[in-house]
């Protein structure tokens, strides 16, 4: 006797871009628009992004290819996604944190990141609300990946 089928989910496995940003839109409008221009200003640090079942924002520089912000449809935004880069992400980790009120600094065996000083993720809106340090933040790691891209090309 075989088993039985296994049901797949109803829900889908991906979101579609319009999906992604009118969830967030419906949360507080017009985010869409400013998380879209923001990153659109950010295209020049190799800043890129796509929707799977997250929106994935990316640096890719070199040979890293580093998912700095990991945004849910609720708007929370996780930054553990990039564990395995922790010497390169410190400075910009530090930066988010010093950046957006209430954030701290924290460190893992295996990752820097913010978070809030309650422990919650952060949202999308503390980024947006912040965006000129996270825009530093976010060059201080464009720098300190062409730094170790070079160093480990030489």
């Amino acid at each position: 006797m075989s088993p039985p089928p296994i049901a797949r989910a109803e829900q889908p496995t991906t979101l579609t871009e319009d999906d992604m940003f009118s969830t967030l839109d419906k949360l507080r409008p017009g985010t869409s628009e400013r998380l879209i221009a923001f990153l659109v200003e950010c295209e020049d640090l190799q800043v890129s992004w796509e929707v799977k079942k997250t929106l994935i924002i990316r640096m890719v520089v070199g040979a890293y290819r580093i998912p700095v912000f990991v945004v849910a449809t609720n708007g929370t935004v996780d930054m553990g996604y990039a564990s395995g880069f922790k010497e390169v992400c410190r400075g910009f980790a530090r930066k988010v944190a010093e950046s957006t009120p209430g954030a701290e600094f924290k460190e893992s065996a295996k990752a820097c990141y913010a978070k809030g000083g309650d422990g919650r993720y952060l949202t999308i809106w503390d980024l947006l609300d912040h965006k000129e340090g996270i825009r530093s933040a976010l060059e201080t790691l464009n720098e300190t990946l062409h730094l170790a891209d070079s160093a480990s090309s030489s």
